[in-house]
This record gives structure tokens, C-alpha cells and sequence, in this order.
């Protein structure tokens, strides 16, 4: 019987060899916003019609994301993650207008799956709720997209004034921030380029200043500074790491090997 872990994973997973799965990763890549995504990938959805319908059975999955992996002795292996909306990008630049009619009902199909219309729809009478400064907000979600879907002239005179349906500026952005990101609004759709641009800038506070809003969660551990490993330990961590990995690859390899050698106890938890 097939691990539920595995059945989970492939509500948003493809499954497939080992060997594919570093094709894809040795292949060239297409930059979208802030990912790169493989050009082999890219061309295996609408030119391979049993690789296309594992590609558009995820689409059609509430996920923000696919993933492209093989299974070794019942694990997952090396994985390749894009956003759906990465994928859609990366087609278009791709092919641009090159499209063939059956290449394009395929693209036009998964695109189809990234219009935020119909989400809008789904939520818009429904609040966002989130914590500012230890006082707890509950916003009109309509508001929040209303706002994140406005005008050029509007959204910079909602950048400028002093409050916004009410709420202070900084606290309305700094929602809408959240509200972005705990839906995967970026991930999920397509959005123009100018809305992607009010989001990018907003999270780095370059249109409206959010970046103390919230402060006191941050934590400054220092406790790390007066920790060292012994050589032989860290022989031991790195030992068999595969000397290929990505940095993200070393970090999560490194991790895992921290979690199997060590323990931990609440006074590590309880840490400054």
C-alpha cells in the first residue's frame, strides 16, 4: 500500500526518474521574477501530453506550487519546485509568440487555472485577521484586494494618505503584505507586472515603511556565538554530503544530520 505521505505529496508532486529529474536540473534555465526554472521542463508540458495532464492535474489543485521529483527506496529524492504562476511565465517567454494551436489550447488550459477572478469571487465577503503591534485587526478582504488591484493613481494616493479604509496606512500595507503572502496570492496567479511590482515593493518597504511595524517578534539569538563544533563532529555532519549540492541543498543536508546526532533540550528552546 502507497505511503499517505507519498499520496499527499502528489496532490502537487510529479513523480518521475531520477534521471529526468537532473536533466531538468542541469538544464538551462528561464529567469522569472525571483526563480529559474528549467527550459526542458518548460517544453516537456505542452509537447509531452502524459507529462501536460500530470501538469494540469495540479493546476486544477488548490496549491500554490509543482513539484517534479523520483522516489528512492520509498523516499522522495532530489526535488525541483516552481510556482504555478512561475510556470506560466516561464511559457510564455519560452515560446512567446510561437505557438502552435495545439501547444496553445494546452498553455491557454493552464492559464486558465491562474486567473485570480474566480478566487476573488470565492473570498471577497470573507476578513483577514492578524496581529499588529499586539492589537488584533480583523480586515474586509475585499478592501485588501480592492486596494491591491486599484488603479496606478489610486494605489499611490492609498501610498500617501495617512489612513486607509480607516486604519492607518502602515498597518493597512502591512496586512495586505501578509494577506499576499499567506495566501501565495504570486504563486498561485497571474498578476500584471505593476501589481507584482507594488507587491515586490512593499515587502521591502520601498513604497510605504512596514519594516518596524510588529518588532518585538523579532528574536536576536546570540547563544550560537559561544558555540563550536570539535573537528571529528563535523567530520562526521559532512562526511558523505554529495559535493554537487546547491547551498540549499548543503543547509537542508546539514540539518537533517544535526537532527539524527544531536538532541535537544527546553533550555535550547527557551534560547535568549
Amino acid at each position: 500500500m502507497e505511503d499517505l505521505f507519498i499520496q499527499n505529496l502528489k496532490f502537487y508532486t510529479i513523480f518521475t526518474t531520477k534521471e529526468e529529474v537532473l536533466k531538468f536540473r542541469k538544464s538551462k534555465t528561464i529567469k522569472i521574477n525571483e526563480e529559474e526554472i528549467s527550459i526542458l521542463f518548460l517544453q516537456k508540458i505542452l509537447e509531452d501530453e502524459t507529462f501536460y495532464q500530470e501538469v494540469y492535474r495540479i493546476f486544477k489543485n488548490d496549491t500554490s506550487s509543482i513539484q517534479i521529483s523520483f522516489l528512492f527506496h520509498g523516499d522522495i529524492g532530489y526535488t525541483l519546485r516552481y510556482s504555478k504562476s512561475c510556470v506560466i511565465r516561464g511559457l510564455e517567454k519560452l515560446y512567446s509568440h510561437s505557438f502552435s494551436s495545439s501547444l496553445l489550447k494546452r498553455y491557454e488550459e493552464l492559464k486558465q487555472c491562474c486567473c485570480y477572478e474566480d478566487f476573488f469571487k470565492k473570498i471577497q465577503d470573507a476578513t483577514y485577521s492578524i496581529s499588529i503591534d499586539n492589537k488584533n485587526y480583523t480586515i474586509s478582504i475585499s478592501d485588501l484586494l480592492q486596494v491591491l488591484t486599484s488603479s496606478i493613481g489610486d494605489y499611490q494616493n492609498a501610498c500617501r494618505a495617512k489612513e486607509v479604509y480607516g486604519m492607518k496606512k502602515e498597518y493597512f500595507f502591512y496586512a495586505l503584505s501578509h494577506f499576499c503572502f499567506d495566501y501565495h496570492l504570486f504563486d498561485k496567479f497571474l498578476f500584471s507586472s505593476d501589481i507584482y511590482e507594488r507587491y515586490y515593493n512593499l515587502k521591502n518597504s520601498q513604497s510605504v515603511d512596514i519594516e518596524a511595524i510588529n518588532e518585538y517578534l523579532s528574536i536576536f539569538d546570540t547563544v550560537y556565538q559561544k558555540v563550536s563544533l570539535e573537528l571529528s563532529v563535523r567530520e562526521k555532519i559532512l562526511e558523505n554530503m554529495p559535493s554537487d549540492f546547491s547551498v540549499l541543498e548543503k543547509a537542508i543536508y546539514i540539518y537533517i544530520k544535526m537532527c539524527q546526532i544531536f538532541t535537544y533540550d527546553e533550555k535550547y528552546y527557551l534560547a535568549n
